[in-house]
């Protein structure tokens, strides 16, 4: 069963369960020109019901999405961006890092789990206890699908729309490819996982980073302590309730 919540009007949370812990997901509809959604959900059994359902709900369908944003490539966000960019000929919209996995998802997650194999020991893990997790990751090799991306953003770029304007900010730290979308008309910004109401995000493990870089939590504590500069009366996070204490947010994350 999917909760929608008008955030002003033409601006709809669209919140949908999931069978973990983590037992929802957001995903936001921009009305207007480009008819937008950011993120979308992942390929799980009722999901695509309650997604169809939620936009059906808004006045729309699947099929009328002119553009798809993914903040990052976790399949939660991006699950089916495939199917509804195939229905739609919506114009699919990521960062330049996320484009191998969204290309090329399942073999990019089969890559992943290989290098923490690998890495694990560094971690103090032994590689049998990585091998035990990795047979427990590969259900997540059929929650999302791969497709084309048709606009590549390295943060900084105006997405333009009517009568939403978006300012894509890069944001590493959670992942490598994570992007924000600012709205500095209505001084809102759909923060992905970067920044949640009660919980923060895990650090990405970098296993093959040029710089030597092995966690994420020194770009996470840059980007949100960048996005602090931000005027902003509201974040629109990936999960959990909206937060209208931004920066006192981010100060109490710091």
């Amino acid at each position: 069963m999917a909760f929608i919540k008008r955030i002003i009007p033409g601006i709809y949370k669209i919140q949908l369960s999931m069978p973990f812990r983590m037992d929802q997901v957001n995903v936001y509809l921009l009305e207007g020109k480009p008819l937008t959604l950011i993120d979308t959900g992942p390929i799980m059994e009722g999901i695509w019901e309650d997604l169809c359902e939620a936009l059906a709900q808004t006045g729309h369908g699947p099929s009328e999405l002119e553009r798809i944003i993914i903040t990052h490539t976790h399949p939660d966000h991006m699950g089916f961006a495939a199917r509804l960019k195939h229905i739609s000929g919506a114009e699919l919209v990521c960062h330049r890092l996320a484009v191998p996995k969204v290309k090329d998802y399942r073999g990019a997650v089969l890559e992943e789990m290989e290098e923490l194999i690998e890495f694990s020991q560094t971690l103090g893990l032994s590689p049998d206890l990585m091998r035990t997790n990795q047979s427990l990751m590969r259900g997540w090799l059929d929650v999302a699908e791969s497709t084309e991306v048709d606009l590549v953003v390295e943060g900084g770029e105006p997405l333009g729309g009517d009568p939403f304007d978006l300012e894509v900010i890069y944001t590493p730290g959670h992942c490598i490819d994570h992007i924000v979308l600012y709205l500095p008309e209505y001084h809102l910004i759909a923060t992905g996982d970067l920044l949640l109401d009660k919980i923060t995000p895990n650090p990405e493990v970098y296993t093959n980073r040029a710089d030597g870089k092995l966690s994420g939590l020194p770009d996470y504590l840059e980007s949100i302590t960048k996005l602090r500069e931000l005027k902003v009366f509201q974040a629109l996070p990936g999960h959990g309730n909206c937060i209208p204490n931004f920066h006192a947010r981010i100060d109490e994350i710091l």
